[in-house]
């Protein structure tokens, strides 16, 4: 998924912006933006995940485990995973746009 996600950034930069000289910025800007929602999918991806039941943790004493019908307990990995990501996304979102970021990218 990353690697086809990164060919086609870089195939829609370099079709687009191919005369002028500054495609890679653009491939660099397309892969930011991308990145951010690359994220989200990977929450709610994994949200199906929990819910469909793939993912079974290892077994568990803890309060937040999940009990099965059959008495065991394991950890909510794909709960893990999910909100991982949804941290990640929130942390993108909050620092995309920002007036440093915009600093740094008109000095490269």
């Amino acid at each position: 998924m990353l690697i086809g996600g990164a060919l086609g950034i870089l195939g829609y930069s370099l079709i687009k912006f191919r005369k002028k000289k500054y495609w890679q910025i653009e491939f660099v800007r397309l892969a930011d933006i991308c990145a951010m929602y690359a994220a989200l999918s990977i929450f709610i991806y994994r949200i199906g995940c929990f819910i469909d039941g793939h993912i079974i943790g290892a077994y568990t004493n803890l309060p937040w485990g999940l009990r099965y019908s059959n008495g065991a307990v394991t950890h909510p990995v794909a709960l893990y995973m999910a909100f991982s990501a949804l941290l990640i996304f929130i942390i993108l979102k909050a620092f995309f746009g920002r007036e440093k970021i915009a600093k740094v990218w008109q000095k490269v």
